[in-house]
């Protein structure tokens, strides 16, 4: 089965990235409501985007390790249609998510030689998410100075082998993680993802779009279509 790849447009701090983002053809805009993020946008401003977006793309609120009845409270008064979680949420907290989730897994360049475990990614844990609506492989910031750092393009090839076997048992995956209109194809060549992830790949500083690198990012799946799962 190919699907045109939907893109994701992340961390939008204000409306007119917004109204830019939307209009370049994101298919999901992500509000960051996680404390620590130099994205984390005022939850007036996230009002306003989306009431003026409507539905004319998904809208993801992006939390981390945040109280539940919190998330919930910002998904129903924002009217979100996904919750998206970047800490160590357990399934059962995803159960009682409100809205549908989409749940990170960090991946790292750092190479740790475990047969269940690549690059940070655990098959055991991705087994055991699986009430999540969508997966996310994020890049982590930072790898272990002490172990093998390898290239993006290695890392992703050895993860897309790795997780294989179980693909077909678990939800469809979002990539992000460095991504650009450079780079962009190529890791999606190679891990298949039902959707792509972007935030400071398509800006000019944290937090503010690039219409330029937005319109470019966005243009570039209009017509890239891939077997997402991998088959």
């Amino acid at each position: 089965m190919n699907n045109k790849i939907k893109v994701k447009i992340c961390g939008l701090t204000n409306i007119d990235d917004a109204e830019m983002a939307v209009a370049a053809g994101a298919d999901f805009v992500g509000l960051v409501f996680a404390e620590s993020s130099e994205r984390k946008i005022d939850f007036n401003e996230a009002k306003r985007i989306v009431n003026t977006i409507g539905n004319t793309s998904s809208k993801v609120g992006v939390f981390q390790n945040q109280d539940i009845d919190y998330v919930n409270s910002i998904a129903i008064e924002l009217n979100l249609d996904f919750i998206q979680l970047h800490g160590v949420e357990s399934a059962v907290y995803i159960s009682n998510c409100i809205r549908p989730t989409i749940k990170v897994f960090q991946y790292t360049t750092s190479y740790y030689p475990f047969s269940n475990h690549i690059h940070g990614i655990d098959r055991d844990d991705l087994l055991s998410y699986r009430e999540a609506k969508f997966y996310l492989l994020d890049l982590e910031k930072r790898s272990n100075a002490s172990s093998e750092v390898i290239d993006q393009v290695d890392c992703l090839t050895r993860i897309s082998k790795h997780i294989q076997p179980i693909r077909d048992q678990i939800p469809p995956l979002f990539l992000a993680g460095r991504l650009t209109s450079d780079n962009a194809t190529t890791a999606c060549s190679i891990i298949k993802p039902y959707a792509v992830d972007v935030a400071s790949g398509v800006e000019c500083s944290p937090g503010k779009k690039s219409m330029h690198m937005t319109n470019s990012f966005c243009e570039l799946f209009k017509s890239t279509s891939v077997s997402w799962r991998g088959f």
